[in-house]
């Protein structure tokens, strides 16, 4: 694991976007939906209260709170590698068709990328 787990899972999601060619908004907006995955648990919130004053575009809303649209899959893909379960984390990568060995090598980079950011 690491020091800092939402800029992690950020920049993991924003690297799988880029690997499926999606396009740099929604790259970004992979992100920004990895950054605030964990609002809820930071803030000690239920999610909706926890974005509630926030302005978000309806697609990190959405992948946020409804878990729809393309952010949500690579969400739910960054928590199963998180939690290590490799059954389900090759279901969905199978469904995005994505290599496991680039699933995990990104994931580990991220992991090391958000480490070595300044605390």
């Amino acid at each position: 694991q690491t020091r800092a787990p939402s800029l992690a899972r950020a920049a993991f999601m924003e690297t799988m976007a880029m690997h499926l060619s999606i396009t740099l908004a929604l790259a970004d907006q992979c992100f920004i939906v990895g950054v605030f995955s964990r609002l809820d648990e930071l803030l000690s919130q239920p999610m909706p209260k926890a974005l509630a004053n926030l302005n978000l575009a309806p697609e990190i809303s959405d992948a946020l709170l409804r878990r729809k649209g393309p952010p949500a899959t690579l969400l739910e893909l960054a928590v199963l590698m998180e939690s290590g379960d490799s059954g389900a984390t090759d279901i969905v990568l199978a469904k995005l068709s994505i290599p496991a060995t680039l699933a995990e090598q990104s994931f580990s980079a991220a992991c090391t990328w958000a480490d070595s950011l300044p605390a």
